[in-house]
């Protein structure tokens, strides 16, 4: 709810600010932002949709044919990993900032240190742990 009042205050007085956030071409420009770590998958999305975003220019990003060997390969990867953390936020059932209710708080803890102990490190990091990185924390 919070977030929506914050919509809606950008949109009332700073309608600068609220069309930067509705840009059209915004599926393409955040996706490779909030992946950046990740960005094998980013990068032909992006590319793909480049004439869409700034019709006339070159992309600004130029692969080898080794580097882009090298992010196919990891690739699959990354899949498993996103796949695994979905259903690690389903199980949770947290909401898309990792938010829990104050009822569900205790119930959601004790699941979460019960996938802190099965996860696979050779997956990837864990999101869901005591000094884990954050998207929502600066």
């Amino acid at each position: 709810m919070m977030h929506k009042y914050y919509e809606l205050r950008v949109m009332t007085r700073n309608q600068l600010h609220f069309v930067s956030q509705v840009y059209p071409h915004m599926k393409y420009i955040v996706p490779p932002i909030l992946s950046a770590s990740r960005t094998c998958k980013c990068y032909w999305i992006c590319k793909n949709a480049w004439e869409k975003i700034a019709p006339g220019t070159p992309f600004p990003i130029e692969w080898d044919a080794n580097e882009i060997a090298k992010h196919w390969e990891a690739y699959p990867r990354l899949k498993i990993y996103e796949e695994r953390s979905k259903q690690a936020v389903e199980r949770l059932q947290l909401e898309g900032d990792g938010w829990v209710t104050t009822e569900r708080y205790e119930k959601a803890r004790e699941q979460n240190e019960c996938l802190i102990r099965n996860w696979n490190p050779r997956v990837g990091p864990y999101l869901f742990q005591e000094g884990g990185w954050s998207w929502f924390l600066s």
